[in-house]
């Protein structure tokens, strides 16, 4: 399939195609003159500053050229880099910028995942931010306690989630647990310290991950249905 013209393509980490316009000469041309005004306009500021503060002439050519060399140079530097790439031009020509290099701000990673057919992942935020989203999601959870830290599903938790049971079903929200007898205990790994293995997710079988799946997804096709 061939590329729109005036328009470009970028895949996310959650594997979804996002199709934008891109800029075009005269809104760049806009932004481009905003800019330059802001810099015109700071540069005349400090340099009546400069003239009525009544300092010797040496210090105020070294802040003269200071000023040049900071408007000139760390404008873009600073306000992109504080801004998420943009300026006050880009902003007076609703030019917005995207980010192709696989971090995804909150609000971007939302719409990705409002998209997205289906999201698995561990007790982490973004499998939380998938459940609010409303997209048919599988948590895999091992040594934390699903009562205190289960996903909230889109249509809200119709019934509190279970300590432990190998698979929950709660509206949009599948959650999957190893059938052992010491889950959850809400310790950070076997070892009880952040670089442990935990045997509960370590040893989750594939084929209930696999069934956790096709719950998930035979329930977003059906409707969220009762909590069970």
């Amino acid at each position: 399939m061939s590329q729109p013209r005036g328009t470009d393509t970028f895949v996310t980490p959650e594997a979804i195609p996002i199709v934008l316009d891109v800029a075009g000469i005269g809104s760049r041309t806009i932004a481009m003159i905003v800019d330059a005004l802001i810099q015109i306009a700071a540069f005349f500021a400090i340099a009546w500053l400069v003239e009525v503060s009544g300092v010797d002439q040496n210090v105020g050519g070294v802040i003269f050229l200071v000023t040049v060399f900071v408007l000139v140079w760390g404008y873009f530097i600073v306000l992109e880099g504080l801004w998420g790439g943009r300026t006050p031009g880009k902003a007076a020509a609703k030019i917005r910028v995207v980010r192709a290099d696989g971090r995804l701000s909150w609000p971007e990673l939302a719409a990705s995942l409002r998209r997205a057919a289906l999201y698995v992942g561990p007790d982490t935020s973004v499998t939380h931010l998938a459940a609010a989203c409303g997209t048919p999601t599988v948590a895999l959870f091992g040594p934390t306690d699903p009562r205190l830290w289960g996903p909230w599903p889109a249509a809200g938790l119709g019934a509190p989630w279970r300590a432990a049971g190998t698979i929950q079903l709660r509206g949009n929200v599948v959650l999957v647990q190893s059938p052992l007898a010491c889950t959850p205990c809400q310790l950070e790994g076997c070892d009880r310290r952040l670089d442990s293995r935990a045997v509960c997710l370590d040893e989750m079988p594939a084929q209930r991950v696999i069934a956790a799946v096709d719950r998930a997804l035979a329930q977003a096709a059906a409707g969220a249905g009762p909590s069970r």
